[in-house]
């Protein structure tokens, strides 16, 4: 009987173990082969330049990842009011918070915090940029 007992605490705890890698995106892949970052505003693109690095990664489902953009402007202050990432990905948080401004002539750092679906993917991830700029 005790050894009954001992085989189903094993199976159990083998059968919580999955659900919990399941649950947790372990049995899903995602490869994110590029980034592109457009623009909402035809304005933005004559007055900011984004760079970022790192464009290429894996990932499992569920798994949190910051990105870095490297937003410059140039002749004109740009506000950046909005930033989206396309599904399945979601956005975790942004830091500076949004809305924020760009000077003319710096740059600002934004981390991006996002989290991968719960799914397998593989293909580059969109991310749309909204603002203006100001005078």
């Amino acid at each position: 009987m005790r050894n009954y007992v001992i085989g189903i605490v094993i199976v159990l705890l083998i059968v919580g173990a999955l659900a919990y890698l399941y649950f947790s995106g372990y049995f899903y892949t995602v490869k994110v082969d590029g980034i592109r970052v457009s623009y909402q505003n035809d304005l933005l693109v004559k007055y900011i330049r984004t760079t970022y690095s790192n464009s290429t990664f894996s990932l499992h489902g569920g798994q949190v990842m910051e990105l870095t953009l490297n937003m410059s402007s140039s002749i004109l202050p740009t506000q950046i009011s909005g930033i989206s990432i396309s599904p399945p990905f979601r956005i975790y948080s942004i830091s500076p918070s949004i809305p924020f401004t760009i000077k003319s002539g710096s740059y600002e750092l934004i981390n991006i915090t996002i989290v991968a679906p719960m799914g397998n993917y593989n293909g580059p991830i969109s991310i749309i940029i909204n603002g203006q700029p100001t005078l």
